[in-house]
């Protein structure tokens, strides 16, 4: 990730599309979102895997909230070469984008921005810091979002490079969880949901999740982005960028629909992943576990 160790190498993009539905399947086939991909061999690019899967699952994530807001839907995503540029096209049938993320502009970011158009921002950031760019359109059944990007050199023609296996779990050992809100209903709702999930730890404040950080080792950080004190969650990564770099790519963020100015600029730019509230449990641990997975990659 930007502000850890970069996962920069040569990756087939429908791998990474493969690994951005993973999580999402039983969630997509439980409301009726039929998900249908198409890969062409020569679709390649060198990436930092880590932040592209994040936009890819940013994007699939609000085209299901789209399905499921309609009754279901299809999904189809297609990973294609054209010449100097490798390509994911995602299309999405029975609904449209707003105006917001059809005329986007990254300059501006501004209080109360819908939630969809923040998971759209946070795409838009990474494709260009990949040297890419996203261009989104309302076509007659649905829309259309196309992440294009540098494709690798042709140094091959069997198509068989790919990002290296994903894990499919965690791992035996269940991981060390913090959970920092200043909510106690938000902090039990947490240990209850995610007791299976690992050996789950809550505080109140960033302050004291500092005191934890700094003595005691956590497989993932999950933080409230605004929370009263010395410190919010915002003030708690950039702690960590600096006292502790590689807990930094392991922070997750959870946070109101409602957000500053600072609040979207921040989320735009950390790389991080974060979670809306309120949230569906399901998904939640979704997101932690595709989190999870890409720091113990890492």
């Amino acid at each position: 990730a930007r502000d850890g160790v970069e996962e920069r190498r040569l990756a087939h993009l429908g791998a990474l599309v493969d690994e951005a539905l993973a999580s999402r399947a039983a969630y997509l086939a439980a409301n009726n979102v039929v998900v249908t991909q198409r890969y062409a061999p020569g679709a390649r690019a060198e990436v930092d895997v880590t932040r592209v899967r994040r936009a890819l699952r940013h994007l699939i994530d609000n085209a299901t909230e789209e399905m499921l807001a309609h009754g279901g839907g299809t999904i189809t995503l297609e990973a294609e070469r054209e010449g100097e540029r490798s390509r994911v096209r995602l299309h999405a049938t029975g609904a449209e984008l707003p105006e917001a993320i059809l005329r986007f502009d990254p300059t501006d970011v501004r209080p109360g921005l819908p939630p969809s158009v923040l998971s759209y921002a946070v795409a838009h950031v990474i494709a260009s810091e990949e040297g890419g760019r996203l261009v989104a359109e309302n076509v007659v059944d649905g829309y259309t979002i196309v992440l294009d990007l540098p494709a690798a050199a042709q140094t091959d023609t069997s198509g068989a490079v790919m990002v290296r296996p994903h894990k499919e779990a965690p791992g035996p050992e269940k991981p060390r969880v913090l959970v920092i809100d200043d909510e106690p209903f938000i902090l039990e709702l947490n240990r209850q949901a995610l007791k299976d999930f690992g050996d789950i730890e809550t505080v109140e404040s960033a302050d004291a999740a500092i005191e934890r950080l700094s003595e005691e080792a956590f497989d993932l950080i999950v933080s409230d982005l605004r929370m009263p004190g010395a410190l919010d969650g915002m003030g708690l990564y950039e702690w960590a960028r600096r006292e502790r770099p590689e807990l930094a790519d392991r922070m997750v963020f959870t946070t109101a629909d409602t957000l500053s100015a600072q609040s979207v600029r921040f989320l735009t730019t950390c790389g991080q992943p974060f979670v809306r509230k309120p949230f569906n449990i399901e998904r939640y641990k979704a997101v932690l576990l595709d989190h999870l997975r890409d720091s113990q990659d890492g």
